[in-house]
């Protein structure tokens, strides 16, 4: 395929996929000390996502969002059904994973410092995965197709694959960055909410809500998926606006926590 990728546009994809593989690591230990965080609430978090979003949730997607099935035609042909089934499916399966998580932990990890280490690992090991790793193989391919080399990765697929990377613009791989640090900041949110609702069992109804303020976010990018939604500033405005909710959680929960003195389990 006769096509060059830029250097700038290589440049911005190996910044974005290293800032995606690396900057959820630097996080944590920028934050370590001054908040007291735990390495097994972070892998805890990071092995959720693997378990519950990576492979329960994607082995059900590839069986009722098979070509060939009647369920896969019925949801793309009604927008509103693929934005249910998108959003709840992700809500009920990531939130399941947090609540089950908390409760495996919470006699030896409890506090502020277990639920902003758990976000920042479902959060990061999502960045490194979805995005980060993405970004470093498209770099990766750019930069073997510039040099005569693209014959290293696999044949016809590499050409497909350099097809959609002569696409990507700077401002897109930016904004894919300003993506995973909102991105963040909602998962540590949902996070708080779930080990609210099991740290205080009078707030037990913070799970449901946690389930549907996740599928209430992922909304908006599945109709963007079926291309109801086309206009990128409304998606993002979108997010930004449910990103300034979760701060709101996340802050009012620190201040309450201020004053609670959690049980002893």
């Amino acid at each position: 395929m006769d096509t060059t990728i830029s250097v700038v546009n290589i440049a911005a994809m190996l910044f974005l996929g290293l800032f995606c593989v690396f900057g959820p690591i630097l996080l944590f230990f920028l934050l370590r000390k001054r908040f007291n965080l735990k390495f097994v609430p972070l892998l805890t978090g990071a092995a959720v996502f693997l378990l519950f979003a990576l492979f329960l949730e994607q082995t059900m997607h590839s069986v009722l969002l098979s070509p060939d099935s009647s369920t896969y035609r019925s949801l793309i042909a009604n927008p509103v059904l693929f934005m249910i089934y998108a959003g709840f499916s992700a809500g009920i399966f990531e939130e399941s994973g947090r609540f089950i998580a908390f409760k495996l932990i919470r006699k030896k990890y409890t506090g502020l410092s277990t639920v902003l280490s758990y976000g920042i690992g479902h959060g990061g090991f999502e960045a490194m995965m979805v995005v980060g790793l993405n970004f470093l193989v498209y770099a990766a391919i750019s930069i073997a197709n510039n040099t005569g080399n693209l014959s290293l990765f696999a044949g016809a697929q590499s050409d497909i694959i350099l097809s959609a990377i002569s696409e990507i613009t700077v401002p897109t791989i930016l904004l894919a960055g300003f993506e995973r640090l909102l991105t963040m900041v909602i998962h540590i949110s949902l996070s708080m909410l779930v080990w609210r609702s099991i740290e205080r069992p009078e707030y037990i109804y913070l799970f449901p809500c946690a389930i549907f303020l996740h599928a209430f976010i992922d909304f908006a990018p599945a109709l963007f998926q079926v291309g109801v939604i086309t206009n990128l500033f409304f998606l993002y405005g979108f997010l930004i606006f449910c990103t300034l909710i979760c701060a709101g959680i996340i802050y009012r929960i620190i201040v309450t926590e201020k004053k609670y003195t959690p049980p002893d389990f």
